[in-house]
């Protein structure tokens, strides 16, 4: 597959498809994906990719070599960040409306589990190891730290252990917006 570049263009309800080889950088498709997609195009490694649209209440599902939507998954309200779990069975949604991040089984194409944070949840990262994503919770001025290393084994029969574990508090009024992990995936 050759690489592309997608850029969500939050006004426009479209993601933007680019050729980065191309000199001057070329436009190679527009996705139309709904009302206000927020945050990057998360993929797995088979090229389904994924990104919130954060005037409704559901996650797109694009697919990177027909450049079009493929599925609309109903999650929470205000959907802003996604991460994949390592092994590309699961995804994470933080729903800023609805102050809970889904977890979606990506088989199935359903939200399975909603995760209770704070006010306002945004984007997130999640550990290579695929045992803790951190999540930033803008409204209340923390990180949350969820354990979701139970889904390693690619099921999802312990519902009730993926769920918040510690809060990193970063300020009053800090507002925490994104997150990213170095490469030995700690904080």
């Amino acid at each position: 597959m050759a690489k592309k570049l997608f850029c969500t263009d939050t006004d426009a309800g479209t993601i933007t498809v680019i050729d980065p080889n191309s000199n001057p950088l070329k436009v190679i498709s527009k996705i139309p994906v709904g009302n206000s997609p927020r945050g990057g195009v998360m993929f797995t490694k088979s090229g389904r990719g994924y990104v919130g649209n954060s005037a409704g209440d559901f996650i797109s599902e694009i697919d990177a070599i027909s450049l079009r939507e493929t599925a609309r998954i109903k999650v929470g309200i205000a959907p802003m960040g996604v991460g994949i779990i390592p092994g590309d069975n699961y995804l994470l949604v933080s729903n800023s409306g609805s102050n809970y991040v889904s977890l979606v089984d990506l088989t199935i194409r359903k939200e399975i589990h909603q995760i209770p944070v704070g006010r306002e949840p945004r984007h997130m990262a999640i550990s290579k190891d695929g045992d803790y994503a951190y999540v930033a919770v803008s409204g209340n001025d923390y990180i949350a730290k969820i354990d979701i290393s139970s889904l390693k084994k690619g099921n999802h029969s312990s519902l009730a252990d993926i769920r918040e574990v510690s809060r990193i508090q970063v300020g009053d009024g800090s507002a925490p917006y994104s997150i990213g992990l170095n490469e030995d995936s700690s904080l």
